[in-house]
């Protein structure tokens, strides 16, 4: 093996002196390596260092599985994730899931059984089966997680390729047309690219080091059939890259190379296009889960209750399966969709120490710009809905009587009794008890907890990102501007101008409307020639640096090429930023086309957040009032004495008073609880729908999803409310 391992070397020196002229230290595209490719990357990314992979082998120790095989379709994705994982393992990570997840039923049903959700002191009741049975699904849903985590995880892979294989394809090529030399291109790429094709290029070239493959090209056409049930677009490339090293003819290497790059930009839009028109179905599964779906158990429930005995409309239950169990699995759902989109742009990160924006969860207020913590003006801005609300509902309520003398004192509460001649008609189906009186419920009191919630969300959310929205605004109409102006800045390279020069040029020439040239261009060159900063420094240092305040990545990547490049002199720089604006060129290309493709889907995703769904399940509340007085009725109806039992009816009658309906009937949810619940439902679900329109629009960006929520969520609860008081008002009407 070291005898191997020297061959190799020395056959690495000797292509390096063949395929080299210039040689720099610690020069990334033409120097030697100087560190160890693998000891680069973060341990989280190093093979076997998974969390899930850590999970199996800490399972492993306390569950011993033997004898157990993989699936191939399993072994395939491990391999392919280079995971260090057996079968065993992986058999013993299942029942570790399994044990788990009936540990946390277990503390979840005592918690339920103490809080009294439910009983468990007379035995096994119709009226737990159903949340025993919500219980019973936690130790499968864990498993069966367990069991597809490989699976998901290649298949997020094969997705971010999308993205970073043009990448990673076009610095291989931009380093090839610089100097034909493979492992040199392997280099640049690696350290330039981004996801797990980066990461295998590193171990690739360690690998090449340690003798685990004796050249550069064998390793390479090895990775590239590993990568070729992923992402044949990628295997191709290589096979063209690889096949342009032996092509002794210039012209043809050069048309392999393009060639290259423009399969590589077909294969992806292609690829987008079927992404987009797969995503299309989920979406709409995803309307049927959360909006469909609470809308048929508002009929199925009820129904359920009186014919079964269990107590599937109780409140307790109905508020575990509306605002747990149905919003936990809508986002899961969602949060699964979004993990398959491929990740075509990464939006800048804004620090918490930025320029020009307050402390953390601080607002600026006057001229001076004070400081004011966001908490405390969202806490102050629902205080004052409530406060609103409940002035409001009193006032209402009074004005709702005929022939009133109440006043007005607005703290009044109105009886039932008081309201049998309310002409409104919402306050006569139920109400609530207090101090053995019963009073009007306080339909206007729930309106202003939702919208008080609303107003606290909404306040913090918009506040404590309104500034980090400036700043990245800005900072993404640097990245506008970037290619343009680095396009005019390797035109003056290419005229054989120094750098400096070539940068005071390039300010002019854009003019003071530049974001580019005024704030990096022209800061590069005052630190190069009043400070007397090297290139490198006058672009990166941490005190006076032109990017110390601009966290983007795409800026970041291609200045750091230039420094690398220029030092081998200004054509070859030149060349390195031309090439470099292609690429950029053709990244905007493809995210551009998947936000026109998704362009319908967020369309629709936006409409149904903000009117659609509100409306739904604010008629639905409204349905629910129906059902419970149709059920009322038949159980009044059925039961001894009733007009039915009197007649002798059979049949349906019969079958409702066996099942005791009359008690069930009784056990079920009023419509005053029922509003509350689903108008927390109604936010909770606006928010997970925002948090995946604007993720599948804009990409991975937090601040875009707070100010999307911030911004329309007071607007759906608003579509909400007024859709609860015309669906009432019209079945008062019509009743």
């Amino acid at each position: 093996m070291r005898e191997r391992k020297k061959q190799n070397q020395a056959n690495r020196k000797t292509r390096d002196t063949e395929n080299i002229d210039v040689k720099l230290p610690g020069s990334l595209i033409y120097g030697e390596r100087e560190t160890d490719p693998v000891t680069k990357t973060a341990d989280s990314k190093k093979p076997g260092k998974s969390g899930f992979v850590k999970f199996c082998k800490w399972s492993y120790r306390r569950i011993k599985s033997k004898n157990s095989k993989f699936d191939e379709k399993y072994r395939q994705a491990i391999d392919f994730l280079g995971w260090n994982l057996t079968a065993d393992e992986f058999a013993s990570g299942q029942k570790m899931s399994m044990v788990l997840g009936f540990a946390l039923s277990a503390v979840i049903g005592l918690c339920a059984s103490y809080f009294g959700l439910i009983s468990l002191s007379g035995g096994i009741s119709m009226d737990n089966l159903p949340f025993l049975g919500m219980l019973a699904v936690i130790p499968m849903a864990a498993s069966a997680m367990v069991v597809k985590m490989p699976l998901n995880a290649a298949e997020t892979e094969k997705m971010n390729s999308m993205t970073y294989v043009p990448e990673i394809v076009n610095y291989l090529v931009m380093s090839m047309k610089l100097s034909p030399n493979l492992e040199k291109a392997i280099q640049f790429a690696a350290e330039h690219g981004r996801g797990k094709i980066a990461d295998d290029f590193k171990k690739l070239l360690w690998d090449v080091d340690i003798g685990v493959y004796n050249t550069v090209e064998e390793g390479l056409d090895d990775l590239a059939y590993k990568w070729g049930d992923y992402s044949s677009v990628l295997k191709h490339a290589l096979m063209q890259i690889r096949a342009s090293v032996i092509e002794a003819n210039d012209a043809r290497r050069l048309a392999l190379l393009d060639k290259a790059v423009a399969d590589v930009i077909e294969g992806i839009k292609a690829e987008m296009s079927t992404y987009s028109r797969k995503l299309h179905a989920p979406a709409i599964y995803l309307y049927y889960l959360g909006v469909l779906l609470p809308l048929m158990l508002v009929i199925i429930l009820p129904i359920g209750s009186v014919f079964t005995g269990a107590g599937l409309a109780d409140r307790n239950l109905l508020f575990v399966l509306y605002n747990i169990i149905i919003p936990t699995a809508t986002f899961l759902f969602a949060r699964n969709l979004l993990k398959k989109r491929p990740p075509t742009y990464t939006p800048p990160v804004i620090p918490d120490d930025f320029p020009g924006i307050p402390p953390k969860h601080k607002l600026f207020y006057g001229k001076n710009k004070k400081t004011f913590p966001v908490l405390a003006l969202a806490i102050i801005a629902a205080l004052a809905v409530l406060l609103f609300s409940f002035m409001a509902n009193n006032t209402i309520t009074q004005l709702s009587f005929s022939g009133t003398d109440f006043g007005i004192d607005p703290f009044h509460m109105v009886t039932l009794e008081e309201a049998k001649n309310n002409i409104w008609g919402t306050f006569n189906d139920t109400g609530f008890e207090w101090g053995g009186i019963k009073y009007v419920t306080p339909i206007w009191m729930i309106y202003g907890v939702l919208l008080s919630v609303v107003s606290f969300i909404s306040v913090y959310l918009y506040f404590d990102s309104k500034y980090k929205k400036e700043a990245q605004d800005h900072i993404k109409k640097l990245e506008d501007e970037f290619n343009d102006a680095i396009y005019v800045l390797a035109s003056r390279l290419g005229e054989n101008r120094p750098m400096e020069e070539a940068l005071s040029h390039s300010v002019k020439f854009l003019g003071p409307g530049s974001l580019v040239g005024t704030e990096i261009f022209a800061t590069i060159t005052k630190n190069i020639s009043m400070m007397g900063l090297t290139l490198r420094s006058a672009i990166f240092d941490s005190n006076y640096g032109a990017l110390k305040h601009v966290p983007s990545n795409l800026i970041q990547s291609a200045m750091t090429i230039l420094s690398d490049s220029v030092e081998l002199g200004t054509n070859v720089a030149a060349r390195s930023i031309m090439s470099l604006s292609s690429q950029i060129r053709d990244s905007k290309k493809i995210d551009e086309n998947l936000r026109k493709m998704l362009e319908d889907l967020t369309s629709m995703m936006n409409s149904m957040a903000i009117m659609i769904a509100p409306m739904v399940l604010g008629i639905t509340t409204a349905l629910q009032k129906i059902v419970l007085n149709a059920l009322t009725n038949i159980t009044k109806a059925t039961s001894p004495g009733g007009a039915s039992a009197a007649m002798g009816t059979g049949g349906m009658g019969n079958m409702l008073s066996g099942a005791g309906s009359a008690q069930q009937a009784a056990n079920i949810i009023n419509p005053t609880d029922f509003l509350l619940i689903i108008g927390f439902y109604v936010i909770e679900l606006v928010i997970i729908l925002m948090y995946f329109t604007m993720n599948i629009q804009e990409g991975d960006n937090k601040i875009i999803v707070k100010m999307a929520i911030a911004k329309i969520l007071p607007v759906a609860i608003i579509f909400f409310i007024i859709s609860t008081l015309l669906a009432n008002n019209l079945i008062a009407n019509a009743g």
